[in-house]
């Protein structure tokens, strides 16, 4: 036998059979079809031995019966498998500068005066660093000078007095540069050109002339070309 305690409805109904049986109490009989409106319900009443309606879906193991699905509780918590994400790389920059990019343009200092020597062939005559020249030397190539020359040197083509070197002698080329020291006379048939290193003493003849920051250039100069008479040039003693 099962006992299940009284709900509240059934509580509402007593009282009110308990309120309809207090006038019979004070003396005041009722008629016997209106005694008992509604019929009067124990505290405590037997129930079937069926299952109550709050156990309608468990199963035998204690969970949901088939067909009936409930929501995950709050506690649970899911987990998600990190993806690889990949990075855009940024957008290429506009082809046009209006569009967002402002052109720039930077200002490149000339480049400085290139002391080497210039590279030489199977026609260059050398004058090396140790070596020392006296007399008249003629080539059909170019001559450089690294040591020291007295004398004459002819040449073809260019003749070059590499920085350190010695010449005391008159240099008759079609391009002449000077980056050492040269005492005597220069004859270029194209241009002059002394090295900011280069130290010039003597008369100096050629149509173009270019002297660097810190050379130094003492003695008639004449600006005419070389195969002119001495007499029609312009001249100037620096």
């Amino acid at each position: 036998m099962i006992f299940r305690r009284e709900n509240r409805g059934e509580s509402f109904q007593r009282q009110i059979s308990n309120l309809r049986q207090k006038p019979q109490s004070e003396g005041q009989p009722e008629d016997d079809d209106q005694q008992y409106d509604y019929e009067p319900y124990d505290s405590y009443e037997q129930e079937s031995d069926e299952p109550s309606d709050t156990n309608r879906f468990a199963t035998d193991q204690g969970t949901p019966a088939e067909g009936i699905s409930f929501p995950p509780s709050r506690s649970e918590t899911q987990e998600v498998a990190p993806q690889d994400t990949e990075i855009a790389p940024p957008p290429p920059p506009p082809s046009h500068p209006s569009q967002g990019y402002q052109e720039t343009r930077q200002w490149q200092a000339p480049a400085p005066a290139q002391t080497s020597p210039p590279a030489g062939d199977a026609s260059t005559s050398v004058i090396s660093k140790n070596a020392h020249w006296n007399g008249t030397l003629r080539s059909e190539g170019s001559i450089q000078v690294h040591g020291k020359a007295d004398g004459e040197l002819h040449s073809d083509t260019d003749l070059y007095v590499a920085e350190g070197a010695e010449v005391d002698a008159s240099l008759h080329a079609d391009s002449v540069v000077v980056a050492g020291l040269v005492r005597g006379k220069i004859e270029a048939r194209t241009r002059l050109e002394v090295m900011p290193q280069g130290e010039v003493t003597g008369d100096v003849r050629s149509p173009k002339l270019i002297v660097h920051e810190g050379a130094t250039i003492s003695g008639q100069l004449k600006m005419e070309d070389v195969g002119r008479s001495s007499g029609g040039g312009t001249g100037s003693t620096l």
